[in-house]
């Protein structure tokens, strides 16, 4: 042993027991506060309760034909330079408003009853 540690020794501070008692002492605090309660609080009952009874998110719904054609040019569009982009983009909506329109005129050139 070295001399420090004898000298401990012999004051009567042995570090082992020193470290137990200390240990010792914080332990029980440690225990109090490990220790759960009999019941919840009222609070800690509505949030367990709220826990419990969420609602759970819908899964989405399976995405149309449509969605995966256009998801499907998205890469190829990314491609494009800002401006090459934006008129891809004007010219399929400009497709997607003509097709449309002609089905409103078909609609309308049909006799009323």
């Amino acid at each position: 042993m070295e001399s420090g540690d004898e000298e401990n020794q012999a004051a009567g501070y042995d570090q082992p027991e020193d470290q137990g008692e200390a240990a010792a002492a914080v332990a029980p605090r440690r225990r109090a506060l490990r220790t759960p309660r009999e019941q919840p609080s009222e609070v800690e009952r509505q949030l367990l309760e709220a826990l419990q009874t969420r609602p759970v998110a819908p899964a989405p719904p399976p995405r149309s034909v449509d969605e995966l054609f256009l998801l499907s040019l998205v890469p190829s569009l990314q491609r494009l330079s800002p401006q090459t982009k934006e008129t891809v983009k004007f010219q399929i909506h400009e497709l997607i408003y003509e097709s449309s329109t002609v089905v409103l005129n078909l609609e309308q050139l049909e006799p009323m009853e």
